[in-house]
């Protein structure tokens, strides 16, 4: 399987434009008084390598993306950052070292729509940032339905990296793979424990996305292999 990725160079007006899209979409979400917002629900991993007693990632930022299926412009993620200049570090729920991942729970706010996950992105900062973009014919489509009021609990989401070599044979950090599961029942109340207290009442509705990521599972697997080059 040939390697799904490019390599893209991130700007830092394009970081800025990421954040405003997050900014808007936060405040059509606050618009809507507490009891009558939907949320997402689950757990994010991403690998990690132990260093010591540190288990670190080797890519600044691992990100699993979404988007809103009938407006696309309206779009969030899953993101892991280790290494911001300016300190805007996650902070993780739980690291394990024999397992090589750490993670954490979450909770998010969204409008009532159908969204889909359709690509993950890795990327590093230094030298005015650089990273892998998987290419848009190999994006896959896995999809959660949202309705108003409602808490929906999406299960286990991995993002993977792995090792390849350059051209001269030199190691080095790799994109990997999104692998859904169910999780477990203790990560579902970790997850809903992360929201506010009064939305903690309500039934929490499964739409585990296994069988949509089955389905477009050969867009999602990506063999360690040297990055493509610009």
């Amino acid at each position: 399987m040939k390697q799904g990725f490019a390599i893209a160079i991130v700007l830092v007006t394009g970081l800025s434009g990421c954040a405003s899209q997050q900014e808007i979409l936060e405040e059509r979400v606050a618009a809507i008084a507490e009891p009558a917002r939907s949320y997402v629900i689950g757990t994010y991993v991403v690998d990690c390598e132990p260093r010591g007693e540190d288990c670190g990632q080797t890519f600044n930022a691992i990100n699993a993306n979404f988007h809103d299926v009938a407006d696309p412009k309206n779009w969030s993620w899953l993101s892991s950052v280790h290494g911001d200049a300016f300190g805007h570090n996650t902070e993780y729920d739980f690291t394990s070292a024999a397992q090589k991942e750490k993670g954490y729970y979450f909770c998010l706010p969204l409008m009532p729509a159908t969204y889909a996950f359709s690509t993950i992105s890795y990327q590093n900062f230094a030298g005015g940032g650089s990273g892998f973009n998987l290419r848009k014919d190999e994006q896959f489509d896995a999809r959660f339905s949202l309705g108003s009021a409602e808490t929906v609990y999406i299960g286990r989401i991995h993002v993977t990296t792995s090792r390849a070599r350059n051209l001269i044979g030199i190691p080095l950090s790799a994109p990997g793979m999104m692998i859904v599961s169910s999780g477990s029942e203790s990560e579902r109340q970790a997850a809903l424990a992360k929201c506010p207290a009064s939305i903690q009442k309500r039934l929490v509705r499964t739409a585990y996305l296994g069988d949509a990521v089955v389905r477009s599972s050969a867009a999602l697997g990506v063999e360690p292999s040297p990055p493509s080059q610009p």
